[in-house]
């Protein structure tokens, strides 16, 4: 769960090779379990200016208002199609000192459908999507599943070796993708 969080929080999610989305099993609490420890993590992370503070984890972004409005929308949209937020998620209001400047708090999200439009669209941002994996059973569909549509993937699991060629010919398209499997 740290290595996820380092690699979606770091640089504000704004990297080009971030992950982004995160394919996670359902069975044995795989899916539970890591929802749960990115949650304790993230909920611990402190945002804010890091040159008037050495404790600041997750500083501003780097391309203003226009990008906020973009993260929010994105966020809105799969709460709307069934996402939970178990993290950050919003704006920051007026009174709030993160709202003078361009700040988005580290957001997680978990039960993203494929459906909404912050599984089909680049995020660049603070946002870590988990989605739910019901059936491992098929090693080669699910590799496929979780690659079709990213442009950088990687597998963690006790059978880590991968079984299908496909994966490095999988069509891409923006985002990053990791799969856990138990």
């Amino acid at each position: 769960a740290q290595i996820a969080c380092r690699g979606v929080y770091q640089n504000m999610g704004q990297n080009c090779a971030g992950p982004e989305r995160f394919f996670v099993a359902e069975a044995n609490g795989v899916y539970d379990k890591l929802c749960a420890r990115v949650t304790a993590i993230v909920s611990q992370m402190r945002t804010g200016a890091p040159l008037n503070d050495a404790k600041v984890d997750c500083g501003a972004i780097t391309m203003g208002a226009r990008q906020i409005a973009h993260y929010q929308a994105l966020v809105d949209d799969a709460v709307s199609k069934g996402a939970r937020v178990l993290n950050g998620g919003f704006v920051p209001s007026r009174g709030d000192p993160l709202a003078s400047g361009s700040f988005y708090p580290p957001t997680v999200l978990c039960d993203v459908p494929e459906s909404a439009l912050i599984a089909q669209k680049e995020i660049f941002g603070p946002i870590m999507c988990i989605f739910k994996v019901r059936d491992m059973g098929s090693p080669a569909a699910n590799d496929d599943e979780a690659v079709r549509w990213r442009t950088t993937a990687s597998l963690r699991s006790r059978r880590a070796r991968s079984r299908s060629p496909r994966r490095a010919r999988a069509p891409s398209a923006a985002g990053c993708a990791r799969a856990w499997r138990p």
